[in-house]
């Protein structure tokens, strides 16, 4: 069950897609349990889905939690060749390319 979530301040909008209202309001309803079910509303505007407090989406797994993502490495590897530098060397393939002349062994 796949959705799109948009987070609004302390609110979440959850869209399914492929149709899996279903499952997602299943989803979301498990999450907020008994006491908190009345927290779990529908969305008409901007294509169908649900309104719901962020901690029932992320309870109901819809906000990966930032403790589960790889950490990103700020610093380069040292083999690493800047944008700039991969960029010239494809424009300079490129021009070879069209100013090399035919073979003339493989003319007919």
């Amino acid at each position: 069950m796949k959705a799109n979530t948009e987070i609004r301040g302390d609110i979440a909008i959850v869209r399914p897609l492929s149709g899996g209202h279903g499952q997602v309001a299943q989803a979301l309803l498990a999450a907020a349990g008994p006491d908190r079910v009345r927290q779990v509303r529908t969305v008409t505007t901007g294509g169908r889905g649900f309104q719901v407090p962020v901690e029932i989406a992320k309870a109901a797994g819809f906000i990966p939690d930032p403790a589960d993502e790889p950490a990103d490495d700020p610093a380069p590897a040292d083999d690493a060749v800047p944008a700039a530098e991969k960029t010239a060397r494809r424009s300079g393939a490129r021009s070879s390319r069209k100013t090399a002349s035919p073979d003339p062994a493989g003319a007919s």
